[in-house]
């Protein structure tokens, strides 16, 4: 707020936003929307640079005292002196400073008046009752206050003092109650509850379920959504990479905290649903800003912070299940290899190539000719995604990853593992006690014999599942198409969530 530079003088900006909101008596309407002119206006102290001496004129005008320094007040760039002080209503050429209405006292406040004694009150009782203020209309006070309103007898045409002036009180009746009626109808738009119509457009059938969000029907939805919804409520939004140092002591509380921040501009099932549609389609932030009429930040957030979320929640369905419970569900097509554990293999996923040239060369594959990201990939023989490792960059060898990833150090003596040519980790299964299985090597050779066509057939025809389930996972266009890099910091949290939203589809094999 912007005051008068004069102590005794109290001129404001919000003088003038209230005086705005006052009835003008002669238009019958809002002073701020008619053309009378404002009681004052407010003028800034001139430029120093341009006009010293004016300046100067005006602070010796106002004669105040700075309250710390106990120096001469000096003026900022929201100083302001009214139009009261001038003669003419402005600085003019005649009057360029303040010559009017100015305090002697500079700064002093003048002196309080004693406050004299109370006067004798009549004794108040309990029942004795307390008059009520009648609250009077604009319209009937304006009919008390003015003596053009009379009693006639005119017809509907008549154009007389009288009659214009009636009208014009009717004009004025009508204005506000469109104005409180308008009103009533915005506040009850805040308070009605938000429907998430956006959901319930999308997951109409089981079709457009599977379609937008890659689980198998409806009611799968509605169960995650279900098992989701607890935790979700107090969840806060991911606000990015951000190194926070506090020195107050942590609180201690019993339960969880409930979400904190600003409120949610979608429902919890509206942003589940905005994450299986990005995961899906591999849509931009813009495309579901539009969609859920949001703001594309608020996309971002709401993805970021859900696929975090997500893949803590999920991770879970990925684990590695004991002999007996594959034995249970072992498909009969591939009963020629009853020790059958694990079947593995490596997939990439393009990226957008780095600005960092280390990191260019780190993510160059040339088996792709493209910067990438390898992850590792294990399934029981029913097809279920069993392993899943940290992705690394497009450089590392297919032998590397699994060596580093933990892999081997789940497997137990008697487990077959399939892979492919590329792992060539044989004896590192072999200190397990276990046996790998991969295609006979063919270079070096002019042609196959016999015997390796039929064996590359039969390791091929149980290691298609793995690329099965890979291509399952691949059926999320966010793991098809080019990953921006604005997305490599959430790249393992991709990963997992689509692996674990494929192992709630059925079984592969059979």
């Amino acid at each position: 707020m912007r005051i008068c530079a004069f102590t005794h003088c109290s001129n404001s900006t919000y003088s003038l936003t209230q005086w705005k909101k006052t009835l003008c008596p002669e238009h019958l309407i809002k002073q701020g929307e008619c053309a009378c002119p404002p009681p004052f206006v407010l003028y800034p102290f001139p430029i120093e640079e341009q006009c010293p001496e004016t300046r100067k004129e005006w602070i010796k005008a106002v004669n105040r005292k700075d309250a710390k320094t106990k120096k001469n007040w000096q003026p900022s760039e929201d100083s302001r002196v009214c139009s009261v002080h001038f003669p003419e209503g402005k600085p003019t050429e005649a009057f360029p400073s303040p010559a009017i209405n100015l305090s002697a006292t500079g700064r002093e406040k003048p002196p309080k008046r004693k406050r004299p004694p109370p006067k004798s009150r009549t004794p108040y009782h309990k029942n004795t009752k307390r008059r009520k203020k009648t609250k009077i209309d604009i319209t009937t006070a304006l009919l008390m206050d003015h003596d053009y309103i009379y009693k006639c007898d005119c017809t509907n045409s008549c154009m007389c003092e009288g009659c214009v002036k009636k009208e014009k009180i009717i004009q004025h009746q009508n204005f506000l109650l469109d104005l409180q009626n308008h009103k009533t109808v915005e506040e009850t738009k805040k308070t009605l509850p938000r429907i998430s119509s956006v959901a319930n457009k999308f997951l109409k059938t089981d079709g457009k379920v599977k379609t937008y969000t890659g689980l198998q029907s409806k009611q799968a939805f509605e169960d995650l959504y279900q098992y989701l919804f607890k935790n979700a409520k107090k969840m806060t939004y991911w606000k990015g990479m951000k190194k926070t140092i506090s020195t107050k002591v942590p609180r201690k509380c019993r339960k969880s905290p409930n979400k904190s921040g600003p409120e949610r501009k979608l429902s919890i099932k509206d942003e589940l649903l905005l994450t299986l549609v990005k995961l899906r389609h591999a849509s931009s932030n813009e495309l579901l800003a539009d969609i859920f009429n949001i703001s594309v930040g608020v996309a971002s957030q709401i993805f970021n912070t859900w696929i975090k979320f997500l893949a803590y929640e999920l991770r879970p369905l990925i684990y590695w299940p004991p002999k007996e419970m594959i034995n249970k569900s072992f498909p009969n097509s591939l009963k020629t290899y009853q020790n059958l554990r694990c079947t593995i293999d490596c997939t990439e996923v393009f990226i957008d190539r780095p600005r960092d040239l280390e990191i260019q060369a780190l993510t160059w594959s040339d088996y792709k000719k493209h910067n990438t990201i390898k992850f590792l990939v294990g399934i029981a023989p029913n097809g279920m995604i069993t392993f899943l490792s940290k992705a690394w960059g497009g450089r590392a060898s297919d032998q590397h990853i699994t060596k580093t990833s933990g892999f081997i150090e789940l497997i137990e003596p008697g487990d077959l593992i399939l892979a492919d040519r590329g792992f060539t980790i044989k004896e590192d299964i072999m200190m397990k006690g276990a046996f790998l299985k991969i295609p006979p090597p063919s270079s070096g050779h002019e042609q196959m014999t016999g015997k390796d066509v039929q064996e590359t057939k039969k390791i091929a025809n149980a290691r298609i599942h793995v690329e099965r389930a890979i291509g399952r996972m691949k059926n999320f266009a966010i793991l098809k198409t080019v990953l921006p890099i604005t997305l490599l910091p959430v790249a393992d949290d991709i990963i997992v969530v689509c692996a674990c939203i494929c192992n709630l589809l059925p079984p592969l094999v059979f």
